[in-house]
């Protein structure tokens, strides 16, 4: 069930990559908030150095935002970078 569960959140959910490293979480949040509603936006970090990784997940509301998001937004300029989206697997 759990892992039900975490494939329901991963079909909404798109991978960001080149992430500045200030980015902060609102930030994305708003980035991606035309697309659709975000439920939430993990930044994730090196376990060692605790810096961040320039890797991001996006969780949206619904599953449509996804392929929208990928289609609409990667390649699009982020604080100086071009994002990379794609679907989470």
């Amino acid at each position: 069930e759990e892992m039900a569960k975490q494939q329901e959140v991963d079909s909404r959910s798109v991978y960001v990559r080149n992430v500045e490293f200030h980015a902060s979480p609102d930030e994305l949040e708003e980035f991606f908030k035309p697309i659709g509603v975000v439920n939430r936006v993990t930044i994730l970090f090196d376990r060692v150095t605790g810096n961040p990784k320039g890797y991001a997940y996006v969780e949206f509301q619904d599953q449509s935002s996804v392929l929208k998001a990928v289609d609409e937004l990667s390649g699009q300029d982020f604080k100086g970078r071009p994002l990379s989206v794609m679907q989470k697997r």
